[in-house]
């Protein structure tokens, strides 16, 4: 239970420490709103009113019928009022992005808790026909079962064609300077994010693009590509020729600097690695199916090394202090020598 509420603690502090990160948490779990929405009508609670009709008759079933359904109605009134709340909360921070991703889910809640406020009412119509043996025709409750589920999985396959450029602008984020990390930043600071990051974005399809081209008899190509990013992807280099910076060999690199180069390379290195499973091994026919593959396998070792490096991290005993010396004579070691764990971690 403690664990829990650790747990609890620190997804609440970090949706609300107004990062951009967690702002884009909040509009991913926006847009799967529909999604859990779907899954607890669907399948949760129709399956419970399907289980109960196929094994109980008579007035006992519109007994459990009324008593489920009651609880259901209850359930989405409340995350009814939840998500109203949250809207009006976003809409009053002037969030209009966040409150417009929350509305759709407000609507299917509106509509599930109508459908089984109409459930509750012919339950209890049946309820009455069956004790006082009215002549009067039962009711089925669930009429409107196919049209809710309907405007569900509509609105669930509109919601995803804004979860990908959500995500999308959420692992950009990992390329933005510290100062631009905040929502709540300065019009000037909002157009320069929005520039990085469609330059970054730019890049990636000019590399997907040029990936694309690339099979078994051109992949020596690569190479080419390799051997410039090596040679700019230095924070030296990149101070001569961009930079006014004098004598830069005496110069000391920050970390941090060295961190984010070598995270770059690290993931650029994996990237190749992807592509060269999906046309060596899998050796798909189609440039389409190509891609699809590279990136399965790209994610799948990003995340295989984020997780890694998240358990090296969180060990008690440091597995690689025996790689750092100290320097006993007392002299500046370089920074591309300090902490090699440190700089070969990605974040």
């Amino acid at each position: 239970m403690h664990k829990i509420k650790l747990l609890y603690t620190k997804l609440t502090t970090k949706l609300s420490d107004g990062s951009m990160d967690s702002h884009h948490y909040q509009k991913i779990f926006y847009c799967l709103s529909p999604v859990f929405l779907l899954l607890l009508f669907g399948i949760l609670e129709l399956s419970i009113i399907k289980l109960i009709l196929s094994f109980v008759t008579s007035s006992l079933s519109v007994i459990l019928e009324l008593f489920f359904s009651s609880i259901f109605l209850l359930l989405n009134i409340f995350l009814f009022v939840v998500y109203i709340k949250n809207m009006c909360s976003a809409f009053k921070r002037r969030y209009l992005l966040l409150a417009f991703l929350i509305f759709p889910t407000v609507i299917l809640l509106f509509l599930t808790t109508l459908f089984w406020l109409n459930a509750i009412i012919a339950d209890i119509h049946n309820l009455l026909v069956y004790t006082f043996n009215l002549n009067l025709p039962g009711i089925f409750p669930y009429e409107a079962v196919a049209p809710v589920t309907n405007s569900l999985a509509v609105i669930v396959s509109l919601m995803m064609i804004f979860l990908l450029p959500i995500a999308t602008s959420l692992l950009l984020n990992s390329f933005l300077p510290e100062s631009l990390q905040k929502k709540d930043v300065s019009v000037k600071e909002k157009l320069m994010r929005l520039l990085r990051k469609l330059f970054v974005l730019s890049l990636i399809f000019f590399f997907s693009y040029v990936f694309s081209i690339i099979d078994k008899n051109n992949f020596g190509s690569i190479s080419i590509l390799t051997t410039l990013l090596s040679f700019l992807l230095t924070p030296k280099t990149i101070l001569r020729l961009f930079s006014s910076v004098k004598d830069i060999e005496s110069k000391q690199i920050s970390e941090d600097i060295l961190i984010k180069f070598d995270r770059i390379k690290f993931i650029y290195y994996e990237f190749i690695f992807s592509w060269s499973i999906s046309i060596y091994i899998i050796e798909p026919k189609k440039t389409e199916d190509r891609i699809l593959a590279s990136a399965i396998i790209f994610f799948i070792l990003l995340f295989t090394t984020t997780v890694i490096q998240e358990f090296l991290k969180r060990k008690k005993k440091n597995s690689f202090s025996g790689w750092v010396v100290d320097n006993e004579n007392g002299l500046e070691e370089p920074t591309q020598n300090i902490l090699f764990e440190k700089k070969f971690y990605l974040k």
